[in-house]
């Protein structure tokens, strides 16, 4: 979605905070990225399933690490009532992730492929986060296409009962926990947004939802 940029006045006072364990914004598992970077191949030309294994998580870390960079870069800038409104968006951003790349794999579980996929896919949520963070340090957010939430809602349900209808029955669970922790995730991430950037939470609603329907196009086209 080609999404053009709108620069909003944003009034923060500094303060001085508490930061955010990287713990928490990190994935909940070790990554042994030590022993992957001294074993770490051309990742320019990974050919092997063990180099693509390894360049995609190391892919992943390098994401994770500029995310957290700049999820504290924003924390700092905030007044403690916004930083518990990114503390509680983080939070549920993650359980969204999670669930995501979770269905994502899901077709593939146990194969060769499954880290692969499972770490892209958490390097390509993990950037558009830090890219959706960093629109917040710099006053800059995203304008949706849709002129209300109706439009791109309506169009999201149909995507998610089209997808529903053609998968398996064994991967429908995996969708709707999906469907379920991004529904939270939108309305708390719009609840932060419109305090930091004065926008509607509608505005916000909008874009967040044409996000998503590309989304899950883009995991039926993968699917099917």
């Amino acid at each position: 979605m080609q999404l053009r940029k709108v620069l909003f006045s944003v009034g923060c006072s500094a303060a001085t905070v508490v930061s955010f364990s990287e713990i928490a914004i990190a994935i909940n598992y070790n990554t042994f990225s030590g022993f992957l970077t001294a074993q770490q191949p051309n990742c320019s030309k990974p050919i092997t399933d063990r180099e693509l294994r390894i360049c995609s998580q190391l892919h992943y870390d390098r994401e994770n690490s500029k995310l957290n960079r700049v999820y504290n870069q924003l924390q700092q800038q905030l007044p403690n009532n916004r930083k518990q409104q990114l503390i509680e968006s983080q939070k549920l951003w993650i359980a969204f992730r999670d669930a995501h790349c979770d269905f994502r794999r899901s077709r593939v579980a146990g194969g060769t492929a499954d880290p692969i996929i499972y770490y892209g896919c958490l390097a390509q949520l993990t950037k558009l986060r830090a890219s959706e963070l960093t629109g917040y340090t710099q006053n800059q957010i995203p304008v949706p296409i849709s002129p209300n939430l109706e439009i791109p809602d309506r169009k999201l349900n149909q995507i998610y009962q089209q997808l529903m209808g053609k998968i398996e029955p064994k991967y429908q669970d995996k969708l709707r926990l999906v469907h379920r922790a991004w529904i939270p995730f939108r309305d708390a991430n719009c609840e932060f947004e419109s305090s930091q950037a004065g926008t509607s939470r509608e505005f916000c609603r909008v874009r967040m939802t044409e996000q998503q329907g590309d989304r899950l196009t883009e995991l039926g086209e993968m699917f099917f």
